[in-house]
């Protein structure tokens, strides 16, 4: 059961962009996991219960950031006695009722019934968590509960697409220009985006394979092709940091090959100078290795044969 710690973390923030909070992740995956190896299998729960509601508190934090369906109204509804301008990070959340918490879910068009099986670990969580005198729970139910989390996460997790959409495409009307931009290169201002927006791996799982149609028309404009190229650092930096292989990458780099090598001055030129010709250096210097390693491998087994 030690790979829950990682599943439930594969849904939060990669960077927090307070220590205090990137401190408490730590300390509840390490409490899940020494209570594990405990079998305090109640008090695992709780500590996985915990990154659960801090996944909820970071959805409802990003559709406010966003504005998107109707965040707001659903906010004002379930946080009357709350000033809802001192909610700027995202336990700040944890101040409102949990069910108020999942009843604001319900702006991603969730039916009320899927708000109430969100909410249903809450009860189990009170079980373990107040003084009954009785262990309510053995491990194969809290891994029940466990399974059950994570599921619900998946499924609010998919709901935020189109938001995550958006929010993609306004990272790059922000950024595809060097003048308008605060960092000097895309991949600092992925950096920064990344930490801002409290993105998680799921969201770059879900990034990498987004399709923006006019991105993908041909059109020789500037503004178009500097996007492409700073689409094309996003996409690389995400498989990078999700461990996955290149090939999104160099896919959609192939569709863009024949416009880049039209432009050969200007911003155009530098933009990818800059930007693109550094990972094209990492790729081949990996490739190399890649080969360098299958190479030593063979000669390994070529040495054992011929030692019999």
């Amino acid at each position: 059961m030690e790979e829950y710690a990682d599943r439930y973390n594969y849904y939060l923030p990669i960077q927090f962009s307070e220590p205090e909070n990137e401190e408490y992740r730590e300390y509840l995956i390490s409490a899940y996991l020494t209570n594990l190896s405990n079998e305090k299998y109640q008090f695992s729960f709780i500590a996985g219960h915990l990154m659960y509601m801090t996944f909820i508190y970071k959805i409802i934090w990003g559709l406010k950031r966003s504005g998107l369906n109707n965040i707001n109204n659903y906010l004002s509804q379930h946080s009357r006695s709350i000033n809802l301008q001192t909610l700027n990070n995202m336990f700040d959340f944890s101040v409102i009722s949990e069910k108020d918490t999942f009843a604001i879910l319900r702006c991603l068009n969730f039916h009320q019934n899927d708000i109430s099986m969100f909410s249903t670990p809450v009860q189990s969580r009170d079980h373990c968590v107040h003084a009954s005198g009785k262990i309510h729970y053995n491990c194969e139910e809290i891994e029940g509960f466990l399974n059950d989390e994570l599921r619900y996460m998946e499924r609010v997790q998919k709901k935020t697409q189109p938001m995550k959409k958006e929010m993609f495409r306004k990272f790059l009307e922000d950024n595809w220009d060097i003048e308008n931009r605060r960092e000097s290169l895309v991949k600092e201002a992925f950096d920064t985006w990344l930490k801002e927006e409290h993105l998680s791996f799921a969201d770059l799982a879900e990034l990498i394979k987004v399709n923006f149609d006019d991105l993908f028309e041909d059109d020789d404009a500037d503004e178009t092709i500097l996007k492409k190229i700073a689409f094309l650092v996003v996409i690389y930096e995400s498989c990078m940091i999700l461990g996955e292989d290149e090939k999104q990458f160099n896919e959609t780099s192939s569709r863009f090959t024949d416009e880049f090598e039209q432009h050969d001055e200007g911003k155009i030129h530098q933009a990818l100078f800059d930007e693109l010709v550094p990972i094209l250096i990492k790729q081949t210097n990996a490739y190399k290795e890649n080969i360098r390693s299958s190479n030593d491998k063979i000669k390994d087994i070529t040495t054992k044969i011929a030692n019999g």
